[in-house]
């Protein structure tokens, strides 16, 4: 999935029922590009060339978590995929589909900032 001078750190692919279980639980759909991550890797971790320059990669089972969670209302309209492992969440635009990186302590969606427009360009970022 990535070139061989990315570090990134896999985990054992999902498999097709976990991808059907994320899907069945959410109410948009998901990018392909997302998807394929999951089915390469369900979490792991690599370096970003864009803020927040680290990016921990949820699995299935943790993203689900988040999402039935009451601390997920806090970002209603956007999906919690992973984050930097150090309070900034990593998201995809439910309304658009584009990556943003939010701040885990403030709530306040305006200073949501967009990273990327498509999760491919996204995965371009990834050193």
């Amino acid at each position: 999935m990535f070139h061989e001078n990315i570090e990134w750190y896999k985990s054992k692919g999902a498999d097709d029922s976990e991808i059907n279980q994320l899907q069945s639980a959410i109410n948009f759909e998901l990018p392909e590009a997302y998807i394929n991550l999951l089915r390469f890797s369900n979490g792991g971790e690599a370096s970003l060339r864009v803020q927040p320059l680290y990016f921990v990669l949820d699995s299935i089972q943790d993203a689900l978590s988040y999402f039935e969670s009451d601390a997920s209302k806090a970002f209603s309209g956007y999906f919690i995929f992973g984050g930097n492992g150090g309070g900034e969440l990593l998201a995809i635009e439910q309304q658009t589909s584009a990556v943003v990186c939010i701040d885990s302590c403030n709530s306040n969606t305006e200073e949501v900032i967009r990273i990327a427009s498509t999760f491919d360009e996204f995965l371009s970022y990834i050193e």
